[in-house]
């Protein structure tokens, strides 16, 4: 199956949700929670982003997590995970008990792809474009059909050379060529 195919097939089974002039949405994607662990690059920003979390708690958005919200790759236990970054769950409580909460998974969470959607269509109500988001990873062949490998790749491979300070070679935000061809 081609990448337009899985595209086509994560925005059929699509969680739709009303977009409008008083919409409040936020948007964010690949905060790759871990363990707490020096491999735990949320860690970095964990500060700035419950602060940010609070601002937009407060002030009534929406909040869509756009995948990779855990780091399931390189980490086998989302127990864990939650454990370390309480203050992140509970947060996703509270926008929960206001159903004020959407996350859907990507690839490095795609163990949670049985209970989270694939994709989100904001439903333009006033006539306008619908918007359709998604993670990405559908159009890679690596991080959709072969996750696994991927996964494992990272998790015996990756992880270790992290630990002893090799940054990422791989990172489109890195490489112009590779976020042109992924856009």
């Amino acid at each position: 199956m081609g990448c337009y195919r899985r595209i086509d097939r994560a925005l059929e089974h699509a969680l739709h949700l009303p977009l409008g002039t008083g919409s409040r949405y936020v948007v964010i994607s690949d905060c790759h929670r871990g363990e707490g662990t020096t491999n735990d690059n949320f860690l970095k920003n964990a500060y700035l982003y419950e602060a940010a979390m609070e601002h937009y708690i407060k002030r009534g958005f929406f909040y869509l997590e756009l995948g990779d919200g855990e780091e399931l790759w390189e980490n086998r236990c989302m127990d864990r995970i939650v454990h370390y970054h309480e203050t992140v769950y509970e947060m996703f409580a509270c926008l929960q008990s206001r159903k004020a909460l959407c996350r859907i998974y990507g690839n490095h969470n795609m163990e949670l792809r049985k209970i989270l959607p694939e994709a989100i269509i904001l439903d333009n109500c006033e006539g306008g474009r619908d918007i359709c988001m998604i993670h990405g990873h559908q159009a890679d062949f690596f991080n959709s059909v072969c996750w696994r490998l991927s996964r494992a790749l990272v998790r015996y491979v990756w992880k270790p050379l992290e630990r002893s300070g090799v940054n990422d070679p791989t990172s489109a935000a890195r490489n112009y060529k590779k976020a042109v061809r992924y856009e």
